[in-house]
């Protein structure tokens, strides 16, 4: 199998495993990869905001979770 870097749905598909994985850094590597190869491609933007927001929900409950404890 050979690897073909233009394919840019690729990219999305591997930053997705890596969001799950909740490797936040290698996501993003990898969504700026795909822009790199086709940065007219909307499914990339929707799915980088979409890792944003669980960065974002992740961040918060984390937050939460501190202050819950700490009062």
């Amino acid at each position: 199998m050979q690897l073909v870097p233009s394919f840019t749905q690729s990219w999305v598909k591997i930053a997705s495993v890596y969001m799950e994985q909740g490797d936040v850094v290698k996501a993003f590597e990898a969504f700026d990869e795909a822009i790199k190869h086709n940065a007219s491609d909307p499914d990339i933007y929707y799915h980088r905001g979409q890792g944003m927001s669980l960065d974002i929900c992740v961040s918060y409950d984390a937050h939460r979770a501190v202050q819950s404890t700490l009062s």
